[in-house]
């Protein structure tokens, strides 16, 4: 066994390893450390200079133990302090190991590189030459310069990958709603045109660009702050005759008319003769008859099974079968809906009580005035009621807005479409006559009014006015009367927007805002067809696009005509 000087030992007399130690110069110690506690008859000895690993101390045999005990004790008696030295290795001098503390640079080093200097100087301490450590200033910036390049050359590769034909797309709906808010075509061009470059620049891949495009072009419409732009409203006016609908579209639409007989009463020409049993009703949900007291009230109050969305054609494996549209079940299944009981109409059964507007002087630059309008209905023991109206101007300002309280008890809020509850009809004193005079202050028989499907509003109004706009007349189904488009499609289709997403229900104030959009937008995509020439080719995306320029190298391929290339000359 070989002794290695690189901490305190205790030996036993005449030990092996004791003879070695004083064989080789041992300092013994004066007085054992405190931590420990050596048992009789054992020395306590510590090298003087710590020797190097894996070096051995050279055998030498003692005749006698005695002589190192007789050491011991005089060392005791009068050995002074070794001297104070600053050891190069972890040993003290009084035989104590010390923590060692290494130097600022080394502590504020990164890990790795600390790990690789304490290496390094343990390696010099021992005299071997030093590792040489590959985390240099030089190779660190070359790497960090290396990956910076490779980032910034894959970021540009994709967004190379957004096509031109999105870009085209995006810029002429932005073109589109600039043209809304600028004062000049140009100026909304200008706008147009920064918008979709910092998009692009900032985009990395397709993805992000249609992200924050989508982000971009909702921002541009919240900063229109009218429907109708670029006209002043006695313009518009002018404009907006041209749609009103005839008297032949309005009896074809089951608009009320005065009836010449009885005055206060409206006549409807689309209305079946039949006659009615006002002891018995018909649902207008799923389509069962219920008997009713004279007073309105269900005899026997049944739940009511029905489907609230529409029948449409839809393709199966078997062919063409109408389908609902809330579920998807066939026409004449069990409703996937259940209410308390059964409800019906009746707005064109009671035809009592209507008020008309009439006309009113104004002076020569006056205009009678434009609004879009939109009710809400709920089911009351004698039909649909008007529970909520909201009305705005041609600049989109609200006008009147406010929850009505029917003139008989609730028995279905028809919260899913009407979006009205309890508590809204709990805080308003508003009544149907309190609505009317309203109405009758504020329009005049030459005052245009706007909805969708307004005939249903009126009814629920119980007025007769006879200049009106119809969206559902102005854009009309595919298929023909009785079918009819969608406000929802309709706003989708040519806006590009959401409504009545809310699962509270329809919103009427968001409803009359869409109709006054849907006409400012016809209004002006009139404009530009009949200044459109019919022999030109169709347009790529719309005609404020095709007389843009593009940056760079899309200059000319991306909204410019075909080449007129000349004829051969005759040979």
């Amino acid at each position: 066994m070989s002794l290695r000087a690189t901490a305190p030992a205790w030996f036993p007399p005449g030990h092996p390893q004791a003879r070695k130690a004083e064989a080789v110069d041992i300092i013994l110690h004066p007085s054992p450390p405190q931590n420990c506690c050596p048992a009789p008859g054992f020395i306590f000895v510590q090298a003087a200079q710590p020797l190097r690993r894996g070096s051995e101390v050279p055998f030498a045999r003692l005749k006698t133990t005695p002589k190192a005990q007789w050491k011991l004790a005089s060392c005791q008696q009068s050995a002074p302090p070794p001297p104070a030295k600053k050891p190069s290795s972890g040993h003290s001098p009084g035989g104590k190991r010390k923590l060692h503390v290494p130097e600022p640079k080394v502590v504020t080093a990164p890990t790795d590189t600390k790990r690789a200097l304490e290496a390094s100087s343990s390696q010099a301490a021992d005299g071997a030459q030093p590792l040489k450590t590959d985390s240099s200033p030089g190779v660190e910036s070359e790497t960090s310069s290396n990956t910076t390049a490779a980032q910034v050359a894959h970021e540009r590769s994709l967004r190379g990958k957004t096509p031109t034909a999105v870009r085209q797309q995006y810029f002429g709906l932005f073109s589109e709603e600039c043209l809304k808010f600028c004062s000049t075509p140009l100026e909304a061009l200008k706008r147009a045109w920064v918008e979709e470059k910092v998009i692009f620049d900032r985009s990395s891949c397709k993805n992000g660009y249609l992200n924050d495009a989508r982000h971009t072009l909702k921002t541009l419409r919240g900063l229109v702050p009218s429907s109708l732009p670029g006209l002043n409203r006695a313009t518009l006016y002018r404009r907006l005759c041209r749609y009103l609908l005839t008297e032949d579209e309005r009896k074809v639409n089951s608009y009320p008319f005065p009836d010449p007989e009885r005055p206060g009463h409206a006549v409807l020409f689309t209305a079946e003769n039949k006659l009615q049993n006002a002891q018995c009703r018909t649902c207008c949900r799923c389509g069962t008859e219920y008997p009713v007291t004279p007073l309105g009230l269900c005899v026997r109050p049944e739940q009511c099974y029905y489907h609230w969305g529409r029948p449409r054609k839809k393709f199966q494996a078997s062919g063409w079968e109408n389908l609902y549209t809330c579920c998807s079940a066939a026409v004449g299944s069990v409703g996937c809906q259940v209410a308390k009981q059964h409800v019906h109409d009746g707005r064109k059964d009671n035809l009592e009580g209507f008020v008309k507007t009439v006309a009113k002087e104004r002076s020569q630059d006056a205009h009678p005035g434009i609004y879009a309008l939109d009710c809400e209905m709920s089911f009351t023991i004698h039909g649909l009621e008007l529970t909520r109206i909201s009305m705005v101007d041609s600049d989109l300002r609200l006008v009147y807005d406010t929850f009505v309280k029917p003139d008989h008890n609730i028995v279905d809020y028809n919260t899913r479409f009407s979006g009205v509850t309890e508590a809204d009809l709990a805080r308003t004193g508003v009544t149907l006559r309190d609505v009317q005079a309203f109405l009758l202050n504020v329009l005049s028989s030459d005052s245009i009014l706007i909805g969708h499907s307004l005939e249903s509003d009126l009814l629920a109004l119980k007025m007769i006015h006879p200049s009106v706009v119809d969206t559902a007349v102005l854009f009309p189904h595919h298929l023909g009367l009785p079918y009819k488009r969608s406000l929802r499609n309709l706003v989708g289709d040519y806006l590009h927007e959401v409504i009545q997403d809310n699962p509270a229900g329809h919103n009427s104030l968001e409803d009359a805002g869409a109709c006054m959009r849907l006409v400012g937008w016809k209004i002006m995509e009139d404009a530009i067809q009949s200044s459109w020439n019919p022999g030109s080719p169709p347009l790529l995306v719309s005609s404020v696009a095709q007389a843009c320029p593009w940056p760079g190298s899309l200059l000319n391929a991306a909204f410019s005509k075909p080449a007129q290339y000349p004829a051969p000359a005759a040979t």
